[in-house]
């Protein structure tokens, strides 16, 4: 509810003055108003603006990033088989090719020596060390460039 004196047009082109979001008579309304004069505040703001409300109601749809996505894929592919990127095919040694075997508890047992390995050896740790540097040059990249987009208007990826 708006505070104070203002007036809004109607439909057919009168003014309505209110009060404090009450309704008051047009002479009530120039009273009040010769006798504040308003000299440093801001206009008052239409409530009833469709463009404005409905820009702020409209839900944001997330944009992922592509080096973030990059990331994702290079530890991803050190936890699947402990070698990094392979074929097209999943070995038979790794997660997805005892999951597609359908053993469950092996491909359990597999992901977590594959998770302690990215830890203590050196290929683990060069993983993990290129997917940060991947993830923070995206980062460093979308404060330079923050425009820069990968689709549609709609649609699309940062970098």
């Amino acid at each position: 509810m708006p505070v104070g004196v203002y007036r809004k047009r109607t439909k057919n082109g009168q003014w309505m003055h209110f009060r404090d979001g009450k309704l008051i008579s047009k002479s009530s309304y120039d009273s009040s108003k010769s006798r504040k004069k308003r000299t440093n505040s801001k206009p008052r703001k239409a409530s009833n603006n469709k463009k404005n409300n409905s820009r702020r109601n409209m839900k944001r749809i997330p944009h992922p990033s592509v080096s973030g996505l990059a990331s994702l894929a290079i530890i991803g592919s050190w936890i699947n088989s402990k070698s990094g990127w392979t074929a097209t095919q999943p070995s038979k040694d790794s997660v997805t090719g005892w999951l597609m075997q359908g053993n469950v508890d092996r491909a359990g047992k597999r992901l977590a020596e594959n998770l302690k390995s990215s830890v203590t050896s050196s290929g683990g740790q060069k993983a993990l060390i290129g997917s940060i540097l991947v993830a923070t040059g995206g980062t460093v990249a979308r404060k330079l460039i923050p425009n820069v987009k990968l689709g549609t208007d709609k649609w699309y990826l940062r970098i």
